[in-house]
């Protein structure tokens, strides 16, 4: 997809939220929503939902206690035989992340508390397909929750830039920008796996466990390099690799 300035604008105000407003989205911000994610679905190869009333997924003690108010989300899921399907539900899913946050809303990504069963109900996946994670979407206040605002702290801490990449001196600035943006992007458990290499004016994006939630980081990262380095004027493109993915002008 092409790269747009509300994305990089929003992937500096991007923070996950976990306590929503009671109101639900406005038909035409769902309709936008909904457009997008068929158009992500299209480019990718994925079979990710935008659930616009998912709000008995979260109930109770469904969201783990972690999750509150929850109106919708996007459901991430794709075909078991495509290839790199963990790493384009990442990539897509983030951009679907930034576009929510240019609209004013909030969003978290979830692996693990929620529903898993409910949603697949909900969703009716198939056999052939695969659930890797959940992103919520709603209304949210400007400040944060007591509870939110605890959770948060440890996911500020970021990774200096020489922890990366390779090599971390006598970069072009187009890859500076990339690996800056790519700093700001959310990880399992703040975890910030993706380590990367620069070489023969193209860099390599890798993660070790590239199969599970890593996958997901991968992509992630992915998308906000791409924005960082588009910010700076260089048009490049994600590719599979030998280990990992490039990223070549």
């Amino acid at each position: 997809m092409e790269m747009r300035q509300s994305w990089y604008r929003a992937a500096d105000t991007r923070t996950s939220r976990r306590t929503y407003l009671t109101q639900r989205l406005t038909p035409e911000t769902a309709a936008k929503l909904r457009k997008m994610t068929e158009e992500c679905n299209r480019e990718g190869g994925l079979n990710m939902r935008f659930v616009e009333h998912g709000e008995e997924l979260f109930q109770g003690l469904k969201g783990g206690g972690m999750l509150r108010g929850v109106p919708s989300y996007v459901a991430l899921a794709a075909p078991k035989s495509l290839a790199h399907r963990q790493e384009k539900l990442g990539y897509y899913g983030e951009l679907l992340v930034l576009e929510c946050t240019a609209m004013g809303l909030g969003t978290c990504w979830v692996s693990g508390t929620y529903d898993h069963n409910g949603c697949k109900e909900q969703i009716r996946l198939t056999g052939d397909e695969e659930l890797s994670a959940i992103i919520t979407v709603g209304m949210v206040s400007p400040e944060k929750s007591l509870k939110e605002k605890v959770v948060s702290v440890a996911g500020r801490r970021r990774k200096p830039l020489s922890d990366w990449i390779t090599p971390s001196q006598g970069l072009p600035d187009w890859v500076v920008q990339g690996v800056e943006t790519a700093r700001k992007a959310p990880s399992a458990m703040n975890s910030q796996p993706v380590q990367m290499r620069y070489e023969s004016g193209a860099v390599q994006a890798f993660v070790d466990l590239p199969e599970g939630v890593h996958g997901l980081d991968l992509g992630i990262a992915m998308a906000h390099f791409e924005l960082g380095a588009w910010s700076a004027g260089a048009q490049g493109k994600w590719k599979p690799g030998h280990n990992g993915y490039v990223f070549e002008l």
